[in-house]
């Protein structure tokens, strides 16, 4: 099982990812959500951080849980990113998309 710190980093590292490498990719519309989803990384790392004590796995498990929701929802932008950008690719240069 991850360590208290390990985690905190794993959330820190999420956030960090979101917020430099996929936050200006984004459509305008999206960048709200985007940043919701950043804060909430943000909030569950200072959480366990802030109360997690070693051996509290209930804090730890609760750590775990809110960052697989926060990949979850990532993953699900990401996939409607990728939907979006192919159907515009058909439009404007199809010879892009590679055959399915």
């Amino acid at each position: 099982m991850l360590e208290r710190h390990d985690i905190a980093v794993l959330l820190d590292t999420a956030r960090e990812a979101l917020r430099r490498e996929l936050l200006d990719a984004l459509p305008p519309e999206r960048r709200h959500t985007a940043l919701m989803i950043a804060n909430a990384l943000a909030i569950a790392s200072r959480h366990v951080s802030a109360a997690a004590l070693p051996g509290d796995d209930d804090a730890q498990a609760a750590a775990v849980r809110a960052f697989s929701g926060a990949a979850a929802e990532a993953r699900q932008l990401h996939a409607e990113l990728l939907a979006r950008n192919r159907a515009e690719l058909a439009i404007t240069n199809p010879k892009l998309l590679k055959p399915a």
